[in-house]
């Protein structure tokens, strides 16, 4: 998952399986800001489910 920092707005790219259920808290390796990542999860069609 690419991600970047909302303060410089630099960016890395991480994997997503480190996000967890819950995000994770990070610290820009550039500005020193911490802020916290949650994964993007993809919208889900409720008609695919109840087919």
């Amino acid at each position: 998952m690419c991600i970047a920092c909302p303060y410089c707005n630099v960016g890395s790219e991480i994997p997503t399986d480190l996000l967890g259920r819950k995000g994770l808290s990070l610290k820009s390796a550039t500005c020193g800001h911490p802020c916290f990542q949650v994964a993007v999860v993809d919208e889900i069609d409720l008609a695919d489910c109840l087919a």
